[in-house]
């Protein structure tokens, strides 16, 4: 058994983000009480025409809760049983996409997949996810369109084709950029080719024929550091925490260039053999144990960080809406000492 899990998780977690090629890029040149309870009812839905932060902030400057390894929030959809077994405890998010952005998330970590059948889906690491991304991007703008003062932001990384979808041919991975250009132009989402703007020219941008407000984009610096890890063997690492606010301390010392969005990456970067011997049963129990989450809230809030850009955590629904409070009174603070 304990093959096979091995088999069936291998590669999956602790991948480091990485962007799409600059083929896709070129692709778009031509176009300028539950998880699921409290998501339902802890974000107001009424419209409003109000707009989060001053529209001549740098995009770059403005803080987005990020959702790591979106496409998890299916976790249902994996497409094998040896991935249905790996989803038990790789799953980093719950609930779908809806529930993400009623949790407080507002950028999407989206890992495309073009299959050999040619459907355009999602994967995590070796892992297909058969929840079509034409369906997930199309939550996002069914909610935008309801809550007009939230601008979303889709980054677009590890473009794949092929089974696996994390490196198939040189072929497979151009058809994949390629669908999900084509995808984008049809959902009308625009591809932002330098995010080097203000926020309020990235809200003209993103504005969709129902009124919501969605980009994606690749210029982002990802910050991966597979050494920020809860779990030493079988027992929880002493200097889990001290690690981590280590790494965030001098990501947050910086402030941003412009050139290009930060991600914060707030989450453990344990291997999978971490479930395998046993110190932690999944990604989102790990999660809820360490009350990471919570921790974070209550730092932001101390103003330990200057600058947040993309705050990447797992299981987003897990004080996510306490997160995003945090962040945006932080940046309230951090804007009036300017």
């Amino acid at each position: 058994m304990k093959r096979i899990l091995t088999l069936a998780l291998s590669g999956l977690l602790a991948t480091p983000l990485a962007s799409c090629t600059k083929r896709l890029d070129d692709a778009l040149s031509k176009q300028e009480p539950t998880t699921g309870d409290r998501a339902a009812v802890a974000e107001d839905s009424s419209p409003t025409s109000s707009h989060e932060f001053p529209l001549e902030t740098p995009l770059s400057r403005v803080p987005f809760l990020m959702a790591h390894d979106a496409a998890t929030s299916y976790r249902h959809d994996y497409s094998l049983p040896a991935e249905i077994l790996a989803e038990q405890v790789q799953t980093q998010q719950e609930g779908g996409f809806t529930s993400l952005l009623n949790c407080g998330v507002r950028a999407f970590d989206l890992r495309p997949c073009h299959t050999d059948a040619g459907q355009l889906y999602m994967h995590h690491g070796d892992a297909t996810i058969k929840r079509p991304l034409g369906d997930a991007l199309q939550e996002i703008i069914d909610w935008a369109g309801s809550h007009r003062e939230s601008l979303i932001i889709a980054y677009v990384s590890h473009c794949g084709g092929g089974v696996g979808c994390t490196g198939g041919p040189a072929t497979s991975n151009q058809e994949c950029e390629s669908a999900t250009a084509e995808l984008l132009r049809e959902l009308g989402i625009t591809m932002l080719h330098s995010v080097d703007i203000s926020y309020g020219e990235a809200l003209e941008r993103g504005r969709l024929s129902n009124g919501g407000l969605v980009l994606a984009l690749e210029q982002v610096r990802e910050n991966y550091d597979e050494s920020i890890q809860y779990c030493a063997g079988l027992k929880v690492k002493a200097s889990a925490f001290a690690d981590l606010f280590a790494y965030m301390d001098g990501i947050a010392a910086l402030k941003p260039s412009g050139s290009e969005l930060v991600i914060t990456q707030a989450h453990w970067q344990d291997p999978h053999t971490t479930f395998i011997d046993g110190c932690a049963e999944s990604v989102l129990k790990m999660e809820s144990a360490s009350r990471i989450n919570s921790e974070l809230a209550t730092r932001i809030s101390s103003g330990r960080w200057p600058y947040i850009n993309l705050l990447e955590v797992d299981y987003a629904c897990d004080q996510g809406l306490e997160l995003k409070a945090a962040l945006k009174d932080h940046f309230v603070r951090q804007l009036s000492r300017e």
